[in-house]
């Protein structure tokens, strides 16, 4: 993901190299009460970090995919998701609202990563998604 942690901050914060910062999430409980029928038994919850996205930078994304044709391959969020395909495995949860997650996929390739966020983020079928990669 690169970039790196901030210090002497509660909850503590990162910032990647494209400028997102994201905050320690560290209430796991909320995890298996909201989604834990979607976690089935191949997440082992309490093996990762959690981390949430700070800012408006999903609603920008969300405007550019929903409003104009531009180019998105340097959007923020674009850039992370290339980064943490480079991960061996991670999760994303990518809630929309009311805590639903419509669908539940495994990602092997950055692109099939990607084309799921965006499509995740159309304004007449928006979807709440868990993504993994070799989790298994």
């Amino acid at each position: 993901m690169g970039g790196g942690e901030f210090f002497s901050q509660e909850p503590r914060k990162y910032k990647n190299n494209s400028g997102l910062v994201f905050e320690e999430f560290s209430d796991l409980n909320y995890y298996k009460e909201y989604y834990g029928r979607f976690l089935e038994n191949d997440l082992e919850i309490d093996k990762y970090i959690s981390l949430r996205l700070l800012g408006t930078h999903v609603f920008d994304l969300e405007l550019i995919l929903n409003k104009s044709n531009a180019d998105i391959s340097n959007n923020g969020i674009i850039l992370l998701l290339q980064d943490l395909c480079r991960l061996d495995s991670f999760a994303i949860f990518f809630i929309r609202d009311e805590e639903c997650i419509d669908i539940r996929k495994k990602v092997d390739t950055e692109d099939e990563l990607i084309n799921v966020i965006c499509s995740s983020l159309n304004w007449e079928s928006p979807k709440g998604v868990l993504l993994t990669k070799n989790i298994d």
